[in-house]
């Protein structure tokens, strides 16, 4: 199994955990949605962003898009084919 890299935060509205993947990952200081309280929150400021590597390794939060973007498209991607 592959595993990508990825975000978790806690919605304080809702005592919720939350992850993001992909296009909806952070930089350090932004404004995300939240799917569990539908409003936006801030990493740092009324939520804390972890980032972990596709190896489940806790790493810094990208402070720029070059940095995002190196970090969502640094895993192998699997394609599974039907018959």
């Amino acid at each position: 199994m592959t595993t990508v890299p990825w975000q978790e935060y806690d919605c304080y509205l809702q005592g919720a955990d939350a992850d993001l993947h992909g296009d909806n990952m952070v930089l350090s200081g932004g404004v995300f949605y939240c799917h569990w309280c539908g409003g936006r929150h801030i990493d740092g400021y009324d939520a804390e962003v972890t980032t972990y590597n596709a190896d489940g390794d806790v790493i810094p939060t990208p402070k720029t898009k070059k940095e995002l973007d190196q970090l969502i498209n640094s895993f192998p991607i699997t394609l599974l084919l039907g018959d």
